[in-house]
């Protein structure tokens, strides 16, 4: 079978032929703002305002809580225990009676000590009389006057025999394990209990010597415990030992912390800050801002045109959670804590602010 073909519908074809490969031309470029073609789409980031705040650097160090005062309550004189006023665990106050003696004895001891006092005065008196009429020798008045001294002594002996069947506590403070029983024996220097003032306590702890000179009387510490892992107590430095351990090249530093409610106790494990300086202006950013390059820092920072622009930092006083800026950011700059990786110098950014509180400052 043979097609013919005028030229005129030849011309008609061939127009037909060119109009759609024109329009697959056209079909074939992307949409505008598809990827490829048209200005690029903003990055989702989230930011933090650098802030400007107080803060303070601080010498991280262990020690333990220690009384400010403790006794081992025992006896001065033998005897048995009349009774034991105190309970343990009770708190007392300076000259509260902890423990009493029976005191008959000793009463009794005391009664012949002035007994023969009275009589060493009397004879004293009538040998002075003598002596000054020349009647005895000048060697008997003195020796009357030493038996005067020593019944004297006697007596004061025995009067603080006496007071010592009654034992008082010497300070306030908190009574400790009750050791002995009513009716028990005791002899002279045996425990009874013991004694502990516990407000305000002692914080103890060793510097190292490179450290030294960054201490002195009068500086804040800030400790945590264990036992109360949310909470920050503060106490003041008033003890720096004149002398270093040989062997750990420390010094001894002591501390008072309050202890109003008596929750913190003797041999505590204490984390300590010891604040060396307050910086008043310092730069704070989360460090989750950072990125790194060797040794080099660098954060993202938003600029005018909600682009992200890097910048080389140098970093300070670290806290938890946040790093003092010394140089490369201002106050009130916003700097990209979260979708760093997704972004490069010069992207677009959709900023999403985010408040976090400065814990360390």
């Amino acid at each position: 079978m043979t097609f013919k073909f005028s030229r005129k519908r030849f011309i008609s074809l061939s127009c037909v032929v060119m109009m759609a490969g024109l329009g697959l031309a056209c079909s074939s470029q992307p949409p505008q703002g598809a990827p490829g073609g048209g200005q690029r789409p903003p990055t989702p980031v989230v930011g933090f305002t650098a802030q400007m705040t107080s803060v303070a650097e601080t010498l991280a160090l262990v020690g333990t809580l220690a009384a400010n005062e403790s006794v081992q309550v025992s006896s001065n004189v033998d005897g048995f225990i009349e009774s034991i006023p105190f309970e343990e665990g009770q708190r007392v106050k300076a000259g509260d009676t902890l423990v009493v003696l029976d005191q008959k004895k000793l009463k009794a001891e005391l009664d012949r000590a002035q007994a023969d006092l009275d009589l060493a005065q009397t004879t004293l008196k009538r040998y002075q009389t003598l002596g000054s009429g020349g009647a005895i020798a000048t060697q008997e008045v003195e020796r009357v006057v030493a038996e005067e001294a020593g019944a004297r002594a006697r007596v004061d002996v025995a009067q603080e025999n006496l007071e010592d069947a009654t034992i008082t506590a010497p300070f306030d403070g908190t009574i400790g394990e009750r050791l002995v029983s009513p009716g028990q024996y005791v002899q002279r220097g045996m425990a009874l209990t013991s004694l502990i003032s516990q407000n305000p306590m002692k914080a103890e702890f060793r510097v190292p010597e490179r450290f030294l000179r960054q201490i002195e009387i009068g500086q804040t510490i800030n400790l945590t415990l264990a036992a109360y892992p949310k909470e920050v107590f503060s106490g003041e430095v008033y003890f720096i030992d004149p002398q270093l351990e040989t062997t750990s090249r420390t010094v001894l530093v002591k501390a008072r912390v309050a202890n109003e409610d008596g929750r913190l106790r003797r041999g505590m494990f204490a984390n300590l800050n010891l604040i060396v300086t307050v910086k008043e202006k310092a730069v704070l950013i989360p460090e989750s801002a950072l990125m790194w390059k060797q040794e080099n820092a660098m954060a993202y920072v938003v600029s005018a045109e909600n682009t992200a622009e890097i910048r080389p930092v140098k970093l300070g006083i670290r806290q938890a959670g946040f790093v003092e800026i010394v140089s490369g950011i201002q106050p009130n700059e916003t700097v990209i804590i979260e979708g760093i990786q997704k972004i490069g110098p010069g992207a677009p950014v959709a900023v999403r602010l985010e408040e976090r509180a400065l814990t360390g400052a």
